[in-house]
């Protein structure tokens, strides 16, 4: 990880930003798919595909007889979907203040013979709105194993545990049990002031257990919950 963090996709989709997101908790593999260099690598992956379905679908040339798209030109494109220079990019993006249009004009730097054929019939939403959606589908089936392998870790875990009473936890401060005198409804189980209530004569679980609401109490010292009026939490 610690490499991964001074490598060069690091370096390209922060720059000189720090982003604890991204270095402190992002995987490398994450990480990796929402780069510029994958992103806009995924624009152009979708400039082929729009001129090649154009292709497909017969589109004609200025003369009404001659295919617009050459079989040749579409091999030239396939040679150049990652080999994005950046800063001509920028160079591009300075002098057209259009994102979309800095990247097609670097393209056409590199494959000048495909210019022509580019972004045909298409708007800028095209392939920034198609892309995200393709990066957020990747980085959702990134997530969906490693959801599904907690689900079943956390699962285990409850299992194996499922007769241990546990403390209840809100706004990461323990909601504490006070367990009263054994004459209070419920005896000993019910928290001041809240009878147990025996399950069954409600939604709360099986017939014949207790289930007991415990209210959230602040760290203010004893007593000073009751001092100051304070009252039950949800």
């Amino acid at each position: 990880m610690k490499d991964f963090l001074k490598s060069e996709a690091m370096a390209s989709l922060l720059g000189d930003l720090d982003v604890p997101l991204i270095t402190r908790y992002a995987s490398p593999e994450m990480v990796g798919i929402f780069t510029p260099q994958n992103r806009h690598g995924t624009w152009r992956r979708l400039w082929l595909a729009l001129a090649e379905a154009e292709a497909e679908l017969g589109l004609l040339a200025d003369d009404g007889k001659s295919a617009r798209i050459k079989p040749s030109q579409l091999e030239a494109l396939k040679k150049h979907l990652d080999d994005i220079d950046f800063a001509a990019v920028a160079k591009h993006e300075k002098r057209l203040r259009h994102d979309v249009m800095a990247h097609l004009h670097a393209l056409g730097d590199v494959c000048p013979g495909v210019s022509d054929i580019l972004h045909l019939g298409a708007t800028s939403c095209y392939v920034t709105d198609n892309a995200e959606l393709i990066l957020m589908r990747d980085g959702l089936a990134l997530l969906e194993g490693k959801l599904a392998s907690a689900i079943h870790a956390l699962g285990g875990f409850a299992r194996r545990h499922r007769e241990m009473a546990t403390l209840g936890f809100t706004h990461f401060q323990p909601a504490p049990v006070d367990p009263g005198p054994a004459d209070r409804p419920g005896g000993d189980l019910a928290p001041a002031g809240h009878a147990a209530v025996p399950r069954g004569e409600g939604d709360h679980g099986d017939a014949g257990e207790l289930f007991v609401v415990v209210p959230w109490r602040p760290c203010q010292g004893a007593g000073a919950g009751q001092a100051g009026g304070q009252k039950d939490g949800v």
